[in-house]
């Protein structure tokens, strides 16, 4: 048997080696032809896409998942096809409601698709933008403190403007000192104590406090929560 003989027969044993491996990855992966045809869908992007690996066999990708012309994902299987280099892109599949990351792949017969859910990371970077925004745009005086060595140190971490605007210093000043650094002994003992409260007690807590050291010197109603 010829040395090309025996490559051609091991062709099938190295396929379903390849097949088994993309069985075991947690990513949902799918291979296409070079006319964007699935050739292979693993279990884990059947269960993802919520359809059955041999009802995808054979049909034309935008026919399964139609895409307008020009969006991303037609893009950047496009160019991992004509640049011979994997691309990466992230879409939202409006019939299944899900976020996906997908990373394409090409190769000698199209291009093998990897892709995984990422719906709750996107929802949490949706919640942490909002809450920044709303953070930003309160009109009341808001700033978020580190606690440091358990509950002995405790660091500006970020200031909204309306605080910048009621204390009279800027986030720069704030950002980045402790609270004995940007008060005095005077006022930073109560605070410490309000603040070792709100976080041994796991609770909000309400108390009023005067900043003397800054510009205005004045008196404010202060919540802090846990």
């Amino acid at each position: 048997m010829s040395s090309s003989d025996r490559s051609n027969t091991d062709l099938p044993g190295q396929q379903q080696a390849r097949s088994n491996a993309l069985e075991r990855v947690s990513d949902g992966v799918v291979s296409l032809d070079s006319d964007l045809r699935y050739t292979y869908v693993n279990r884990r992007a059947a269960d993802l896409l919520d359809t059955d690996p041999e009802s995808l066999r054979g049909e034309y990708i935008w026919d399964v998942f139609p895409d307008p012309e020009g969006t991303t994902a037609e893009g950047a299987i496009e160019r991992a096809i004509e640049t011979e280099q994997m691309t990466s892109f992230e879409r939202y599949n409006e019939a299944l409601d899900t976020w996906w990351k997908v990373r394409v792949h090409p190769d000698d017969t199209g291009v093998t698709v990897f892709f995984n859910d990422i719906t709750e990371e996107q929802e949490r970077l949706y919640e942490l933008e909002r809450t920044d925004t709303l953070f930003q745009n309160a009109q009341d005086g808001l700033f978020v403190i580190d606690v440091e060595d358990g509950g002995e140190r405790f660091r500006v971490n970020q200031v909204n403007p309306a605080y910048e605007t009621i204390s009279g210093a800027t986030a720069g000043e704030l950002q980045g000192k402790t609270i004995r650094e940007i008060t005095d002994k005077t006022d930073s003992n109560p605070i410490h104590e309000k603040y070792r409260e709100c976080v041994n007690g796991r609770t909000s807590i309400e108390y009023e406090e005067s900043l003397s050291s800054f510009q205005s010197g004045s008196w404010g109603k202060r919540e802090s929560h846990r």
